[in-house]
């Protein structure tokens, strides 16, 4: 079996660390695969608890905090992945240096949180809530980042697997002592995880970490690689943020949560096709200079493998809404146009690490793509409610034709200018 992979491996353009590659795929393939397999569960689980309005609203936490775990983390947890990656001599120091800048960053962002919130009309436990998920989120995935760089797939597989079953048994724990389950106990127990992630992260961490080793210059090139990819998340929050918005408040609060339940099951296993491959390619071709083939070869995958993983999205889509209960309703029309956007997203999501790890330069041009992005989205979303059309299906068409453009413009960067 390694022997065929790292066939395919060679075609793609990486020659070094054959077998390390490959049993490195193999092992996020399991170890995500098991993650992503119980927080799918998890999900099936809370959202037939909740019904379709309570998981509407553990939607908006989970999407205020994704968006915000970016001012947490600065980008930190990105570009520590690639320094570390491909400069072996200078750990302690890169470690060292990001630790104190993202301690510092959450300081800066707690001030800025509570003076910028202390003048929203929100609950105070929502705000409280969305305020703590984001710097768990932020600081699990900034020593997931370490984790990378290093090389430490055993570690933030074990890491990954054991946060996802933490979550399953403190929602269920909650479940049968309470004999309820609420919006607020099963984001406190994402909350709780998230931590205990982390530290266990710093006590693994621990000789790798001293004062000693923190340079300020070293603080800066991580915070100017770190600001590129700051503005593609948050970028690609908007996407993620402003379809719910709208669904919101023009269609309702169950409406959103249905949407977010068709959102979940086709993005979760996108997002999870894509995950195994970037949690080691990113780090691999971080060194690798020979970007084009792995982009062509990309081209290939996704020619074969496009209809059978959309037809594979619209299965499990299918089966999951089901799972969630009959206050989920099943509509085919949906299923099949989340398992294209499903596909899209994931066809649109390999291309990014090939211009993200190429240049800045060529870096900045994708983000330019994707600023453009956000204002025909923007602008799509403008029009529906003009015209009186807003409607899940007609979102979910402008979705896809806006990502379909994204990648277009991607393959075009990297046939244009990455060698």
């Amino acid at each position: 079996m390694n022997v065929i992979i790292i066939k395919n491996l060679q075609k793609i353009g990486i020659e070094l660390q054959n077998e390390k590659i490959v049993n490195d795929l193999i092992l996020s393939f399991l170890g995500i695969s098991i993650a992503s397999g119980i927080m799918f569960f998890v999900n099936i689980f809370i959202g037939r608890q909740l019904g379709v309005e309570q998981y509407g609203i553990v939607s908006i936490v989970i999407i205020a905090a994704q968006a915000l775990r970016t001012v947490v983390t600065s980008g930190l947890d990105v570009a520590i992945a690639k320094k570390l990656a491909s400069d072996a001599k200078k750990h302690k120091e890169y470690i060292s240096s990001a630790v104190f800048a993202i301690l510092v960053s959450i300081c800066l962002y707690s001030i800025l949180f509570f003076v910028i919130f202390n003048f929203a009309i929100l609950d105070e436990i929502m705000v409280a809530l969305i305020f703590l998920l984001s710097i768990s989120v932020g600081l699990r995935l900034f020593f997931d980042g370490i984790s990378r760089g290093l090389f430490l797939f055993k570690q933030q597989v074990f890491f990954r697997i054991l946060d996802a079953i933490l979550i399953l048994v403190m929602s269920f724990l909650l479940f049968f002592v309470t004999e309820s389950l609420t919006a607020i106990s099963f984001i406190e127990a994402m909350i709780i995880s998230g931590f205990f992630i982390s530290i266990c992260f710093l006590v693994i961490l621990r000789k790798k970490i001293n004062i000693k080793y923190i340079r300020i210059n070293y603080i800066k090139k991580l915070l100017k690689l770190g600001f590129l990819f700051v503005v593609v998340a948050i970028l690609t929050t908007v996407f993620v943020l402003v379809d719910k918005m709208f669904i919101k408040r023009y269609m309702g609060l169950d409406a959103l949560g249905l949407y977010s339940a068709y959102y979940t099951s086709s993005i979760v296993i996108s997002g999870f096709l894509s995950m195994i491959l970037h949690n080691v390619f990113f780090v691999y071709t971080s060194g690798h200079k020979n970007k084009a083939s792995i982009a062509k070869r990309i081209d290939h995958i996704l020619k074969i493998g496009f209809i059978p993983i959309m037809f594979f999205l619209f299965a499990c889509v299918s089966v999951a809404i089901v799972l969630y209960g009959s206050s989920f309703v099943y509509n085919i029309i949906y299923a099949i146009l989340f398992a294209l956007f499903g596909t899209v997203v994931f066809a649109s999501s390999l291309y990014w690490p090939v211009i993200a790890t190429y240049s800045n330069r060529i870096f900045l041009k994708g983000i330019i793509s994707l600023f453009v992005r956000v204002i025909l989205m923007m602008s799509y979303l403008g029009l529906m409610v003009y015209l009186d059309i807003f409607s899940i299906e007609v979102l979910l068409i402008g979705l896809i034709i806006n990502y379909s453009i994204g990648i277009v413009w991607l393959r075009y960067i990297i046939k244009k200018f990455v060698k």
